[in-house]
């Protein structure tokens, strides 16, 4: 991350807003799990980075090498500011992914860095209620496998099997056989991590 120094006002200022901010409701539904949009948490941040003097822009960037990314900007009226950016790989990405149209898989891909990133740098914590018909308590929904999470797992499978497509075959197959699912986007989030975690270290044994 780069930033100007010092930043002493722009924290202070970060400070305050996240004192404010409200936790972010996951309201839509994807496929067997809920998120906050994009625009849902826009709508709700800017009045309050605002009020402290706050700017956050986000730029859309891409590079010779097929990757794709976000650059984040958070700016103090001071003058003081920092930036942050992520880029992933737009062809890997798509592939592990359900969309087939490479404007949508875009599309796709970048809101999800915008969020990612917005999220992040801001501090913003998101959850669901659970319908507050008593308790009013925050529960944790399940969120699967993201277009990431399988694009990496195919990428190690396809790394320690090397040419052999019997070997990878037999591998995937037995993986997913372990875990229980016919497919990676079964998977959640934390297990394909824990499948991630365990090939790289397969590869590296």
């Amino acid at each position: 991350m780069d930033k100007s120094k010092p930043c002493v006002e722009l924290e202070m200022a970060l400070g305050q807003f996240q004192a404010k901010c409200p936790t972010m409701r996951k309201d839509t539904k994807g496929h067997n799990y809920t998120y906050a949009t994009l625009p849902q948490i826009v709508e709700k941040v800017t009045p309050l980075l605002m009020e402290q003097g706050l700017v956050f822009m986000q730029h859309i960037e891409s590079d010779n090498a097929g990757n794709v990314g976000v650059r984040s900007v958070l700016t103090h009226e001071s003058g003081e500011h920092v930036e942050s950016s992520i880029y992933v790989d737009l062809e890997t990405c798509a592939k592990g992914g359900t969309i087939k149209n490479p404007i949508q898989a875009l599309g796709s891909i970048t809101t999800y860095l915008r969020r990612y990133a917005m999220s992040s740098m801001l501090g913003i914590v998101a959850d669901k209620d659970d319908d507050g018909a008593d308790s009013g308590r925050f529960e944790s929904p399940v969120t699967l496998a993201n277009s990431f999470q399988i694009a990496g797992i195919d990428k190690a499978l396809q790394d320690i099997a090397g040419r052999d497509t019997g070997k990878l075959e037999s591998m995937t197959a037995a993986m997913k056989k372990q875990y229980n699912v016919s497919h990676w986007r079964d998977l959640s989030e934390s297990k394909a991590q824990q499948v991630f975690d365990k090939l790289l270290e397969k590869a590296k044994g």
